[in-house]
């Protein structure tokens, strides 16, 4: 039941953080969509209005700056006024340069062109080419809807083991000439590779924010875009390269009738355990800070070989499998532990 309760919480917060993650996506989709479909657009000449630099001042004191311009057209006859510059052209930047120079390549009382909706001819824009702060914004939500995605990757793995119990936890299981292999730590190409782009565009936003306003040239943001995606790539693909290194099994030897605990720390070497010895295996969780940690304790009996020096019951650090340590328990106390 605990189980399930902590699948619920998660599946909850997970509704609530695809919620506002959507929503925010859902905008800016839609101006890349509307800004798209605008190079298809009817084209008229019109006039500017008004074009004119507008400010914004924060409540920590910071100004903001914008272009505002109107301009009037028309089409078959009806006249028309527009203010959107551009779709998607929303974000306020901290350059009031960015601003000023739409107000100079459109000025009050200027013949411009104006592209229109066929089908809805009050629907115009200025400009028909994706707004570099438009991509700006794909960069900022990019940890976020990582972030997304972990979640229910999570939350839908936990609940497949709760539903499945799959042997070991769901761990992987390999086993042949008396030999039976559970893999507690391995490379993680996928979640690897999502973690460095999360990073990456989590930094990134942040230069380009101070950099340029919010406001980055076209060649910069498209470049930066490209370099999260390379070092994602990068860091999933050198994961892949290091994965045989970095795989470690938990080995039952039914032959020499043993169990083998992987080294999966420095300065840790693996540790022997003869199965007449192995009496029990427990689950240690403790709370250091705010970061919490699983560790399996191998209860053996009296002062056999596989104890330590200090004379205390071997253990694996379980952080990585937290979620599969009931499991994994269970898989080796059935395979493992001497019936009484």
């Amino acid at each position: 039941m605990a189980r399930l309760g902590g699948i619920a919480i998660m599946a909850v917060f997970g509704l609530f953080w695809t919620g506002l993650t959507c929503t925010f996506d859902g905008f800016i989709v839609d101006a890349m969509v509307k800004q798209s479909a605008s190079e298809k657009y009817s084209s008229v000449a019109g006039v500017v209005r008004s074009s004119t630099v507008t400010s914004h001042r924060g409540s920590k004191g910071g100004t903001t700056y914008g272009a505002e311009v109107k301009f009037d057209y028309t089409v078959n006859g009806a006249a028309y006024t527009g203010d959107k510059y551009a779709y998607g052209a929303w974000v306020s930047s901290s350059s009031r340069s960015a601003a000023e120079d739409i107000v100079k390549r459109h000025p009050a009382g200027a013949t411009t062109m104006v592209y229109y909706n066929p089908a809805r001819p009050s629907d115009a824009v200025l400009e028909t080419s994706l707004q570099p702060t438009t991509l700006f914004m794909c960069l900022f939500m990019t940890p976020f809807n990582l972030i997304m995605i972990g979640i229910w990757a999570a939350a839908l793995s936990a609940a497949w083991r709760a539903i499945t119990k799959p042997p070991a936890g769901g761990l992987k299981v390999v086993e042949g000439d008396g030999l039976t292999l559970v893999r507690v730590a391995w490379g993680r190409p996928f979640v690897t590779g999502l973690a460095v782009m999360g990073l990456a565009a989590f930094l990134s936003t942040f230069v380009l924010a101070f950099a340029t306003g919010m406001n980055p040239s076209m060649r910069v943001i498209v470049g930066v875009l490209i370099g999260i995606a390379a070092l994602g790539l990068a860091a999933c693909v050198g994961t892949v390269v290091r994965a045989p290194k970095a795989a470690k099994f938990i080995v039952i030897d039914s032959a020499a009738k043993t169990l083998t605990l992987p080294a999966l720390g420095r300065g840790e070497s693996a540790r022997v355990i003869p199965l007449a010895d192995l009496k029990g295996i427990q689950i240690r969780k403790e709370v250091e800070g705010k970061v919490r940690h699983t560790t399996l304790v191998f209860e053996t009996a009296g002062d056999g070989e596989a104890r330590t020096a200090g004379g205390a019951n071997p253990e694996l650090k379980a952080d990585t499998i937290a979620g599969k340590a009931e499991g994994l328990v269970a898989f080796l106390t059935d395979r493992c532990v001497k019936s009484p």
